[in-house]
């Protein structure tokens, strides 16, 4: 079986902009949810 995941991520916030990219712990806050969705495993 294959699993398929849709991370959305608006580029602008209206109180943050480009809060996707800022770094967070060293790295770009979309990375962290990257890295969470590859590790999880069914």
């Amino acid at each position: 079986m294959t699993t398929i995941a849709t991370i959305c991520a608006r580029r602008n916030s209206q109180s943050l902009p480009e809060k996707n990219i800022r770094p967070l712990i060293g790295k770009p806050l979309i990375n962290h949810t990257i890295e969470q969705a590859l590790s999880y495993k069914i």
